[in-house]
Parts: C-alpha cells; sequence; structure tokens
C-alpha cells in the first residue's frame, strides 16, 4: 500500500518542494514493493517482511524523533483508537504483500489505486461528512477502472489475487478514516509509531511458525531495505504535506505508476497489459479529482 497515514496538512510556502518530497516518498515506497516482491520470490514469508517492515522502519522514525527533541509527543490518551488503526493498517500491508506473491508488480499498485475512492465512500456513514454529486460521479467513474483492471466475470475467482487487493485497500481505508479521527488530537509521528510497534509485536508472535532465515548478506540486506524504505517514505511524505496543499501532493501519488511499471520490467521481466494501464489512469484521474474537491471544500469551510 502506497501510504500508511495521512498527516494534518500544514498550508505553508513552497509547494515545489512538497511536490519533491512527494516523488522521493512515492519512489521509497517503490523500492520498498520491489524489495518485498524479489524476497517473496525468494521464499521469503509474508509475516516476516511485514516484521521487518516494521521492525528497521522504526530506525529513521526514531532518528526524526531524536532530531526533533520531543519525545513526549509519543504518549498518547487515545490507545484504543490506535489499536483499531492498526489492526486494519497491518491486515492491509500484509493482503499488500501477499498480492506480490502471484500478480505482477504493477499490477498490484495499479489497483491499489481504489483506495481513495473507498475512503471517499466510506466517509459518509463512518465519518458523517457529506460528499457532493461531483465526488460521487468521481467515484464512480473510478470504480470503472477498477472493474477494468479486475475484468469481473465467470473466470474473475480464476485470479483471486485482484480480489485481495481490493479487500487490502479496503482495510487501507478503513484506517485512513480512523487516522483522520485521530489527526484532530494526536500528531502523524504517533500515529506512525504506534502502527509501526504494533506491526512489529503481532508479527513476532508468528514468526516462530513462519520463518526464513537469510541465506546471505544481499538477502539480509533487501530485508533491511524493506524497513528503511517503508519508514524513509512515511517521513517524506509527512513533509510533503507540510509544504503544499493536499491536492497537489495527491497528484503527484500516482508517479509511483511510472516506478512500479520500470522497476516490474527490470527487475521481474514484466509488462502490464493495456486494461492495467487504461484502468489505472482512469482511477488515478478520479482520485486527483477527489482530493482535488476535498481540499476545495476544506478550504471553503475553514
Amino acid at each position: 500500500m502506497v501510504i500508511t497515514s495521512i498527516p494534518t496538512p500544514v498550508q505553508v510556502p513552497g509547494a515545489g518542494r512538497g511536490i519533491l518530497f512527494a516523488l522521493a516518498s512515492m519512489f521509497a515506497f517503490a523500492i520498498l514493493d520491489a524489495a518485498v516482491k524479489l524476497l517473496l520470490n525468494q521464499g521469503f514469508p509474508t509475516i516476516e517482511l511485514v516484521f521487518f517492515r516494521g521492525f528497521f522502519g522504526l530506525i529513521p522514525l526514531m532518528i526524526v524523533v531524536a532530531r526533533q527533541g520531543n519525545w513526549a509527543q509519543l504518549k498518547t490518551k487515545r490507545p484504543f483508537a490506535h489499536l483499531g488503526r492498526s489492526v486494519c493498517g497491518v491486515l492491509s500491508v500484509t493482503l499488500f504483500f501477499y498480492a506480490f506473491r502471484t500478480m505482477k508488480y504493477a499490477d498490484v499498485v495499479a489497483l491499489s489505486f481504489s483506495a481513495p475512492l473507498f475512503v471517499t465512500a466510506l466517509s459518509v456513514p463512518f465519518l458523517g461528512e457529506k460528499v457532493g454529486p461531483r465526488r460521487w460521479a468521481a467515484v464512480a467513474v473510478g470504480f470503472i477502472g477498477v472493474l477494468l483492471m479486475v475484468q469481473p466475470g465467470p473466470d474473475m475467482l480464476a485470479h483471486p489475487m485482484s480480489l485481495v487487493v481490493l479487500l487490502s485497500a479496503v482495510l487501507y481505508s478503513f484506517a485512513i478514516l480512523q487516522i483522520r479521527a485521530l489527526g484532530s488530537s494526536e500528531p502523524s509521528v504517533t500515529i506512525v509509531f504506534y502502527f509501526t510497534v504494533f506491526a512489529v509485536l503481532t508479527t513476532s508472535i508468528l514468526l516462530p511458525f513462519d520463518f526464513k532465515t537469510p541465506d546471505d548478506w544481499r538477502q539480509m540486506a533487501l530485508l533491511l531495505l524493506v524497513g528503511l524504505s517503508g519508514g524513509s517514505a512515511q517521513i517524506l511524505m509527512t513533509q510533503a504535506y507540510r509544504h503544499a496543499p493536499a491536492a497537489v501532493i495527491a497528484s503527484f501519488d500516482y508517479s509511483i505508476m511510472v516506478w512500479a511499471v520500470a522497476l516490474g520490467y527490470l527487475l521481474f521481466d514484466e509488462i502490464p497489459g493495456w486494461d492495467i494501464v487504461i484502468g489505472a489512469v482512469v482511477v488515478a484521474a478520479s482520485g486527483m479529482y477527489i482530493a482535488y474537491r476535498e481540499t476545495r471544500r476544506r478550504s471553503q469551510t475553514n
């Protein structure tokens, strides 16, 4: 999944700087996903990769907190809210990683673009937000793009991994809704911290039952890369939202598809079909429009 937390946007000058942070974040997420697929192809269990995603991901996070010198921000008065967000987040990441076992790299990334559509649709019953006809139309167009990629029909069950990615996107959407609720009182670094710790603790319980010892330093380096790239991507995305409006940053989230296609071809000799490419473009366009309307709505209510 592309983003594990949405920081509270801070409107400050320097949109160009924010765009650079966003592009760097997407590249880091692409590296994370590529490292995960490489390790899965070498027989590593999904749970082990989720564990190292969190374990080594704490390194860049703790460096940032230490540089800020504000350890008190890791305290929380809403542990159960963090628990709900973390459960949805860890399940989403696990399913997302698992899908890389049999699906093309770019296909998984493209299907994950459906998450913002689910967030918009679910924000009505769960957060009581008002979604106007234009955003509902954008959601409908986005789901047409999803159907282009999934291609439902009698043979759909023969490729159940696409449904796994969509379930991951739904769980991610629930996590985002909880992050929105937490964002009113919790700093973004606190939300990321408890999610990461929860991922490490829960997956460590299962590690003794499904663990592969790295064969050499290359595999160990890939495991380290999984955590460092994931943790760095979150920090870079936080900085992006601090320097530019949400609609601007969301427009560049989809740049990960460029990296996904390039890395899929270079590392795995994969080329996405036109159904995936066209569907991804449709979903990305609807997602960018939703982000634009969301930012405009918030600016009008402030």
